[in-house]
């Protein structure tokens, strides 16, 4: 397994983190979380890794949606252009 490091920090530190992952169940992130400070939490919600699993997935749809429309758009407008 390659080590994650991220790209170095601005005073030149950098962070390589090893090792085995496993999923945790909501129960025990929620209990961690209080146990952060108050900044890693700050950040931690303003991340981008924050956001909403479903979002994206609302999103996906939407942009199928808007490509399928176009797709009749067009076949619309060809069949009048043709008729």
């Amino acid at each position: 397994m390659e080590p994650l490091c991220p790209l170095p920090a601005p005073k030149g530190r950098q962070v390589c983190v090893e090792g085995r992952v496993e999923e945790i169940t909501p129960a025990e992130a929620d209990a961690y979380w209080p146990t952060r400070p108050r900044q890693s939490r700050l950040a931690a919600t303003a991340s981008h890794q924050s956001a909403r699993r479903w979002l994206g997935e609302y999103v996906l749809i939407i942009v199928v949606l808007i490509g399928f429309a176009a797709i009749v758009v067009v076949a619309l407008a060809l069949s009048f252009y043709l008729s």
